[in-house]
């Protein structure tokens, strides 16, 4: 399957306490982190559904002049909730059969990831259909770089009513994939566990990008 099958969802809704200020607006190659992060899912993805909170206007006009026929941007007002309630919101705009979720301080899943773990999904799982006999559908793929758990996570589509009946302060997203049959795959990209929370992460992430050892995208 093709990622540019699936919706990305980006997740920039957090207050960012780890890190404090405007986490997602750090400059990375003299552009937002967030921006980067969007740009790379509009490159990989059919649709990118931001889900923004926490300075909202601040991240929509970061991203705001990207490609608007394929970006939509919806607003979480219960962000302070925790993340499952974000995704909740993303969740209502999703139109694939399958769809991605990645946090938006992850600037260096680009489109080779994306297309890394759709790619896991064979044509005879694209489908709606049944499972062959004695088999449960694949509902999620996820993505590991050496024993590490990363994103993006791809997952499907039936899973959104579950998702959806769950308060947005439940548990992890995670715990709620675990009840179905997930695909692991490994990934030699260590860009799948690259987050950017804290100042440290941050710092060190930019002398490996000046110094030309990251993906550019």
């Amino acid at each position: 399957m093709r990622s540019r099958d699936c919706d990305g969802i980006i997740l920039a809704a957090g207050l960012a306490s780890r890190m404090g200020g405007e986490k997602l607006m750090h400059d990375i190659g003299g552009e937002p982190l967030v921006r980067r992060a969007v740009r790379n899912a509009l490159e990989a993805c059919a649709r990118v559904i931001v889900v923004v909170g926490h300075s909202a206007d601040v991240v929509g006009e970061a991203i705001g002049d990207l490609d608007r026929s394929r970006l939509v941007i919806t607003r979480n007002r219960d962000y302070r909730a925790g993340m499952l309630g974000s995704i909740q919101t993303g969740l209502r705009e999703v139109s694939t059969r399958w769809f991605f979720v990645v946090p938006g301080d992850m600037p260096e899943v680009v489109p080779r990831i994306y297309a890394a773990v759709s790619g896991a999904i064979g044509e005879s799982e694209e489908s709606e259909g049944p499972a062959e006999a004695g088999e449960r559908s694949v509902r999620a793929v996820v993505p590991y770089y050496r024993g590490t758990r990363g994103h993006p996570v791809l997952i499907h589509r039936g899973l959104i009513a579950e998702v959806l009946s769950e308060p947005p302060e439940g548990g992890p997203m995670r715990e709620l994939i675990e009840r179905h049959p997930v695909r692991r795959i490994e990934l030699e990209e260590q860009a799948i566990t690259l987050d950017i929370d804290t100042e440290e992460a941050y710092r060190a992430y930019l002398e490996r990008f000046n110094g030309g050892d990251l993906s550019s995208g």
